[in-house]
């Protein structure tokens, strides 16, 4: 008997250390040492009572499912419309912006946005899960989603389109990239909210049509100044014929004294004008003549 004791003793501690081994690991078969490495910040699993019962809805169905054989519990949000949101009271509570990798396991009939508020702005940010009509391991990575910053908090899901349903298993937040930890068939998803891949549509250029600068004003001025200056001019004088003007340039002051105005006499000096010194010659001989006349005269 105490042979059997013994064996079946045995047996107990085999099974039990059996059942407590896997509980060292997750239902990924990830060990917590792996979990460490990688900085596990914050891990919620949705079929829990203190997730579940955090989650306040509007307009949202909540239920809790399981699947013994798998070993699997999730839960099932099913939105009424377009404008139905749910949301945590609780979660999260361990997340800030330098927690960045955000892996959620989960399926979906349509998309569906999950929803934070950033404690640094106050506002409510999210991005869009697509449609998995199968369950996936997505990772979200939110480096640069300009939402992620201060503390993460008030995580919730709201449906982008009418009646649609999705199943949450779990979520967890990792401060370094755990993509070695889930690569087979993981899904990486970069929000399109992110600075590097967020895209502004460019406004097309107007062209600003020529301006047309108004000249007129301008001829008018020209013309007015024009006109009021060939007013205040006082009239040229009218050029003599040639004829009256030889008749004033005879006679014996011309022949002496010459005329300033021609060409040839300007700037020259008195007596030398009109044919230079020639004309002095000439006139001198003429007042000459008359003296000597005027002497023989009166000696007669």
């Amino acid at each position: 008997m105490k042979l059997w004791q013994r064996i079946a003793a045995s047996v107990m501690i085999s099974v039990l250390f059996a059942a407590i081994f896997p509980l060292s690991a997750s239902a990924d078969g990830i060990s917590l040492e792996q979990e460490a490495e990688y900085e596990l910040v914050e891990e919620l699993h949705f079929a829990s009572s203190g997730v579940y019962s955090s989650l306040t809805c509007h307009n949202v169905e909540k239920s809790r499912e399981s699947s013994a054989s798998a070993g699997l519990s999730w839960c099932t949000l099913r939105f009424g419309d377009q404008d139905a949101y749910v949301y945590s009271t609780r979660y999260l509570q361990n997340t800030y912006e330098d927690c960045s990798y955000v892996v959620i396991r989960y399926s979906s009939n349509a998309p569906v946005r999950m929803t934070w508020t950033g404690t640094f702005t106050g506002e409510t940010y999210s991005v869009e899960l697509p449609t998995q009509t199968e369950t996936v391991t997505l990772m979200i990575q939110m480096q640069r989603h300009m939402g992620w910053n201060g503390k993460i908090e008030t995580l919730g899901f709201a449906a982008v389109q009418g009646e649609s349903a999705i199943r949450l298993h779990w979520l967890k937040v990792y401060a370094k990239d755990p993509h070695a930890l889930y690569s087979d068939g993981m899904v990486v998803l970069i929000p399109e909210y992110s600075y590097p891949l967020q895209t502004y549509p460019v406004p097309e250029t107007e062209t600003d049509p020529p301006i047309e600068v108004d000249t007129d004003w301008e001829t008018l001025g020209t013309e007015q100044l024009t006109d009021d200056h060939t007013d205040a001019r006082e009239p040229e004088p009218e050029s003599e014929p040639e004829s009256a003007l030889e008749n004033t340039r005879s006679g014996l002051f011309f022949e002496v004294f010459g005329d300033d105005a021609l060409a040839g006499c300007q700037g020259a000096s008195l007596g030398c004008k009109g044919g230079g010194c020639n004309a002095v010659t000439g006139g001198l001989f003429v007042i000459c003549l008359f003296a000597a006349g005027i002497v023989f005269r009166k000696h007669d």
